[in-house]
């Protein structure tokens, strides 16, 4: 088998493997706020990073919660919610709910997510990176 064959299946398999580390994108950072059908709005951050996403909400929130990749479909990325670490109320009623991410421009992502059947939803603008 030839130097240049290897290299070209391992170039081929790499790219059947988009999360591998070869290729993964940076972290994105997003900000804004979402707000419920009431009006009330709370500010958040979100992280991307690979299949998860992070989420850190200020006050009165002020909890985080990550989610991880379930599907991407009608263009909608959809998150499901994982057990938030650091408790607070907010985000443990988002558990175990789904995010869904929608792409507005390359500056902003429009995100929907329920909490206790009410739902929430803002635009995100892509923030600089700390």
């Amino acid at each position: 088998m030839s130097c240049f064959y290897r290299k070209s299946v391992l170039v081929a398999g790499l790219l059947c493997f988009p999360g591998s580390a070869a290729f993964a994108a940076p972290p994105s950072l997003w900000a804004g706020v979402v707000a419920a059908e009431d009006g009330r709005p709370t500010r958040v951050v979100a992280t991307i990073d690979g299949e998860k996403i992070s989420l850190r909400f200020g006050e009165p929130a002020n909890c985080s919660i990550v989610a991880g990749l379930l599907q991407v479909a009608k263009g909608a990325t959809v998150y499901r919610f994982s057990v938030p670490q650091n408790g607070g109320g907010f985000c443990e009623r988002l558990y175990p709910g789904e995010l869904s991410v929608v792409r507005d421009t390359d500056d902003s992502v429009d995100v929907v997510f329920r909490r206790q059947k009410i739902p929430w939803s803002g635009v995100l603008h892509r923030a600089i990176d700390p």
